[in-house]
């Protein structure tokens, strides 16, 4: 995945502590994650909540790029060549990573694939979930309601 200059100027004005990725997994993959182990991904949208307290800005972009150190276990999805992409990210001002963890989960909007992604530093069974494609404009509703607000359509 190519950062372009466009998204960068976006990613670079983006003002906030908890995010939101919108991802789009175009081929099945079967990947290792860390200490998670296996974790299966079947073509389709996925959902990732974030923070940064220090830096969205530097946050995001690393999240963008294919090459780099796998840190966290949202690295092992995205850099996984370019049948993965981000295809929109939403941000907010609010330190709500988990709350909208708990929100989009009880919603019914999307399922936990694996337990544990993306929230070892937390009690929340998971960060990344799947979302079907018809349940997208409910997510769309329930994190603006949320003071999450899009960089853009990517």
């Amino acid at each position: 995945m190519k950062v372009n200059d466009k998204l960068t100027k976006l990613i670079l004005q983006a003002n906030g502590s908890t995010y939101l990725l919108l991802i789009y997994v175009c081929k099945f993959h079967h990947l290792l994650v860390g200490k998670l182990g296996r974790v299966k991904f079947d073509p389709g949208y996925y959902i990732y909540l974030g923070s940064a307290k220090k830096s969205i800005q530097k946050r995001l972009l690393r999240h963008l790029k294919v090459q780099k150190n796998k840190f966290w276990h949202i690295d092992y999805l995205l850099s996984s060549l370019t049948s993965v992409k981000v295809v929109n990210i939403w941000v907010s001002k609010k330190s709500c990573e988990c709350a909208i963890s708990q929100e989009i989960l009880k919603s019914g909007i999307a399922v936990i694939i694996q337990k544990g992604f993306g929230s070892s530093d937390c009690r929340c069974p998971a960060h990344l979930f799947k979302v079907n494609f018809s349940d997208l404009e409910s997510l769309k509703q329930l994190i603006t309601k949320k003071d999450f607000y899009p960089l853009s359509e990517l």
